[in-house]
């Protein structure tokens, strides 16, 4: 199962793990800031889906791990990252 859209952003991810949704200003190096985050934290990422529009830019990324409260507060603090959803996904 995947996701494919998030808010009318058209986005694929797979359904399993953690999904972390970053809701972002698009400007280049984004989904690279986060993804640091996410390694500074030891959570490895399996797949990352992406869209954007005038502006403004939403990904999901599913995670092997769950992300900690200071890894999520890392991606907050990433100063173009406007808002972070992350939910654990029961099979």
């Amino acid at each position: 199962m995947k996701i494919i859209e998030v808010d009318g952003f058209d986005v694929e991810v797979k359904l399993e793990g953690t999904i972390v949704i970053v809701y972002n200003n698009d400007k280049p190096g984004a989904i690279g800031a986060v993804c640091t985050a996410c390694g500074n934290h030891g959570v490895n990422i399996s797949t990352i889906g992406h869209d954007a529009c005038e502006g403004k830019a939403v990904f999901a990324i599913s995670c092997d791990e769950e992300p900690d409260q200071a890894a999520i507060d890392e991606i907050k603090a990433i100063d173009f990252v406007n808002e972070v959803h992350a939910c654990k996904v029961s099979n």
